[in-house]
């Protein structure tokens, strides 16, 4: 019988311990609320999306009601899981959850800093986080365009298809324009870097890239030769080009 209830006991606690093992580190338990960057400056009349992950560590899971304090007169800050509004949150063992502070910060705010507490209490546990907002003026945009294959090899009647990551390096979100340039004839379209509809435009979170896929198709007739296309992003008076190139070998 010991030795029944020993066996049945190992069963119940290594998946446990294996658990802990893949999540966080041996020793540390406990509720946390993370964000990558708990000072931010943020612009007035602009809207900036913090992200903040909620982390049990080793604790029994509970609903975690979710409260924002210190919020400054005037400011609207909504918490989001998934794009909803959300009030409280359940995590399970050794794993997290990512709620979103959307913060609308109005025109006529101050500069200054601000300091706004998140905090997750359950009935058993509890954590917050200070998070300090700074007004500040506003940044311009910037953004990036880099290829590993710059220059494809092919006949006339080939297809030729580009992977280009798009980097916003702005302060917030931006929705970036697309265009390529290339010689007479010549048919060019832009597809999302998993995708297959045709887009213009592309959304990027701020401090994100995205891959996109520039296809460009050279008439039939065209001759041998190498011939150049030119890439741009634009969003907000920011603008980053590059060149590919097509190599074409042979006759059509």
């Amino acid at each position: 019988m010991r030795r029944l209830i020993a066996v049945l006991f190992a069963l119940l606690v290594l998946p446990l311990a294996g658990a802990q093992a893949q999540g966080d580190p041996p020793g540390v338990k406990g509720l946390f609320l993370l964000t990558d960057y708990p000072t931010q400056t943020v612009r007035a009349g602009e809207v900036t999306t913090i992200r903040v992950k909620v982390n049990n560590a080793g604790q029994m899971p509970e609903p975690l009601a979710l409260a924002l304090a210190g919020v400054p007169a005037g400011w609207k800050i909504d918490l989001l899981g998934g794009g909803q509004p959300v009030g409280a949150v359940m995590v399970g063992v050794n794993q997290d959850v990512t709620v979103q502070l959307r913060i609308e910060v109005p025109k006529d705010a101050p500069t200054g800093s601000q300091t706004v507490i998140l905090t997750a209490k359950g009935p058993m546990q509890q954590a917050s986080l200070p998070i300090t907002l700074t007004v500040g003026t506003e940044a311009p945009a910037k953004l990036s365009l880099k290829s590993r294959l710059p220059s494809l090899r092919g006949t006339p009647r080939s297809a030729f298809e580009y992977t280009l990551t798009v980097g916003n390096d702005s302060g917030k979100d931006l929705t970036v324009a697309l265009a390529a340039q290339g010689p007479a004839n010549f048919q060019s379209t832009f597809t999302e870097g998993f995708g297959s509809n045709e887009i213009s435009s592309i959304p990027i979170e701020a401090g994100q890239t995205k891959d996109i896929k520039l296809k460009v198709t050279p008439p039939r007739d065209v001759k041998a030769g190498d011939y150049p296309v030119l890439v741009k992003v634009a969003a907000e008076g920011a603008t980053a080009e590059m060149r590919v190139t097509l190599q074409v070998s042979g006759q059509g």
